[in-house]
């Protein structure tokens, strides 16, 4: 059997071990240990397979127990999420990370009334989807590369300067000199 122990909980009975299994989205089955009160909500990958009293745990699938239907129940949270029923009006609480994807390995947090995503070094914007070469800083032609927050541009030929601003023809000074 292939299992991922989401989280466990310590000195629950095993109906609330049941309980909060079912109101975290992925939990499918439980592992409860009587003799210590651990409570492990599990994710199997192959539903059906039996255990029971393996080593002092109890193993359940939840599919076999029903609970009354509630804002969290069966629970609209996606992700290994659980839903919180809120006091007011039993109405779930969803997290504001759940449909968000930053981009480039940032980290989607929970905000003050929303959501912000914390970026990698040299990334930025809503998403993290900017670099510092995404304004195409470099000109005439100039190429962009980026390293953490700074960036530098390579300059085609006769084209000089930090954004490749500058222009010298192949005979700048020196040609000049020489008509004198």
């Amino acid at each position: 059997m292939d299992t991922y122990v989401m989280i466990a909980y310590k000195n629950i009975g095993p109906k609330m071990c049941v309980k909060e299994c079912m109101s975290h989205n992925g939990c499918n089955s439980v592992n409860f240990r009587t003799e210590t009160l651990v409570c492990e909500l599990l994710t199997v990958s192959y539903p059906g397979d039996q255990l029971s009293n393996v080593s002092g745990y109890s193993f359940t699938e939840i599919n076999r127990w029903t609970q009354d239907k509630s804002a969290c129940w069966p629970n609209p949270c996606g992700g290994r999420t659980r839903c919180v029923t809120a006091a007011y009006n039993n109405q779930p609480i969803y997290d504001p990370c759940h449909n968000v994807t930053c981009d480039n390995d940032g980290v989607c947090r929970n905000d003050n009334g929303g959501y912000r995503c914390n970026c990698e070094d040299g990334f930025y914007g809503p998403h993290c989807e900017y670099t510092p070469c995404s304004t195409n800083p470099c000109n005439n032609g100039g190429s962009c590369t980026y390293t953490g927050s700074s960036f530098s541009c390579n300059c085609i030929n006769g084209y000089y300067g930090s954004k490749c601003q500058n222009y010298r023809s192949s005979c700048s000074f020196w040609c000049k000199k020489k008509k004198k």
